[in-house]
């Protein structure tokens, strides 16, 4: 039998569209095919895949990063690499600069007609410097993240959102250590959020919305120290918020709503003085909103907590959030008075609190705010005289079916 290393130096000189060919010959051929050191070793001999004259002179695109984006043909276009630091972005192939045929026949080349461990290594030889991928709206015919990514080490940004992509999240992205921006939304991607992307200690922003994600969120998610936005919106997660998301103190935007989540709303959330925006609406979260941790978020500017199972009183300390211009509190169950507090939100703009189980008089204090949009039906309070004062809030309160006790015929002129 002749030995496998003279067979696999023999055989990596074989042009890798062939190599199917010879999988039929012999067990030992077969053998040394299947393995990734031929795979490495037959890409590196054969630089016919990517030809530099095969790259028109023209091309002016920025080789640091690979578009993709809608067109009909993009699928053919990602093996257009040569060897590129990134991939680039290719509205259509008579503006691509690469030669068509080159474009065509080299996706069926490497990826659809060679066998996994030539994937691999084609990522491995070609790709070894690609720092971004940005991938969006395109049908891909390979429609799932390949594990083989994650040998991409130098990856700094990868987006492919609305791509079509099924399939799980490989754990092996949890290999691109200096990852800062992972974006693949608008997809269909299901399973589990792997734990291994708690290994991205460089990733600034995490973008999982609009699949079909289910499980607990790891808390590995909160050794994520650096990120800024995280948007796991619309997916089946269910479970608590873990509360290590409490050391996520650079985030400056967190979106979790539509999913299933429970519990209660972790008190460490107040360790985030950067967040700015905060969605946990549509859940099914639980207990009472933390008042301290709620306090401390100075800086945000939107808060939406509706369409949950919250209950308790309204904390006044969300009057010391002055910077707030949204607050959505609505379809929970929060019993007793509107704090007076609100009214020291002179930013305010939106303020939902329909259908909840709200008493008492609706406090003076919140006539004095601008508002553009005001929901408070379905609750029990009281509308005391004062707010006709304030026409725009008057009307407001009037189309929820409030009105000033007293004002009378005179509603008829404002």
């Amino acid at each position: 039998m002749i030995p496998a290393s003279i067979l696999a130096l023999a055989l990596s000189w074989v042009e890798p569209p062939a190599v199917l060919l010879l999988r039929a010959v012999c067990r030992e051929w077969l053998a040394v095919i299947g393995t990734d050191s031929f795979a490495r070793r037959c890409i590196q001999n054969h630089s016919v895949l990517l030809e530099d004259n095969q790259i028109d002179e023209t091309d002016e695109c920025d080789h640091d990063t690979l578009h993709v984006k809608g067109s009909a043909q993009a699928h053919k276009s990602i093996q257009s690499l040569h060897s590129m630091h990134s991939i680039h972005s290719i509205p259509s192939i008579a503006d691509s600069g690469y030669s068509p045929s080159f474009i065509q026949d080299n996706i069926d080349r490497v990826w659809f007609a060679l066998p996994p461990n030539f994937q691999h290594a084609y990522l491995q030889v070609r790709m070894a410097h690609l720092q971004r991928i940005c991938w969006s709206n395109t049908a891909f015919g390979i429609n799932w993240i390949e594990p083989s990514f994650g040998c991409l080490s130098n990856l700094i940004f990868f987006s492919a959102t609305k791509c079509n992509l099924s399939g799980s999240i490989p754990p092996e992205l949890g290999n691109l250590v200096n990852l800062e921006s992972c974006h693949l939304s608008g997809n269909a991607l299901s399973g589990l959020i792997p734990p291994e992307l708690g290994n991205l200690v460089n990733l600034q922003s995490l973008r999982l919305e609009n699949n079909n994600l289910m499980g607990c969120i790891p808390v590995e998610i909160g050794l994520l120290t650096n990120l800024k936005l995280l948007c796991l919106s619309n997916n089946q997660l269910c479970g608590p918020i873990p509360e290590s998301f409490g050391q996520l103190d650079q985030l400056e935007k967190l979106y979790l709503c539509s999913n299933k989540l429970s519990g209660a709303i972790p008190h460490d959330i107040g360790n985030m003085k950067q967040l700015q925006e905060l969605d946990l609406s549509r859940n099914k979260l639980s207990g009472h909103i933390p008042a301290k941790a709620f306090g401390q978020l100075k800086s945000l500017l939107a808060l939406f907590l509706h369409e949950n199972n919250l209950y308790g009183p309204i904390p006044r300390q969300l009057g010391f959030l002055t910077d707030l211009e949204d607050l959505y509190l609505g379809r929970n169950r929060f019993a007793g008075s509107v704090p007076a507090s609100l009214g020291q939100l002179e930013r305010l703009k939106v303020l939902q609190i329909v259908g909840n189980q709200l008493t008492g008089e609706l406090p003076l204090d919140l006539a004095q705010l601008d508002l553009f949009e005001l929901y408070a039906k379905d609750n029990g309070f009281t509308v005391p005289a004062g707010f006709e004062r304030n026409c725009k809030m008057y009307r407001l309160l009037k189309e929820d079916g409030y009105f000033a006790p007293g004002d009378g015929e005179e509603e008829d002129g404002f």
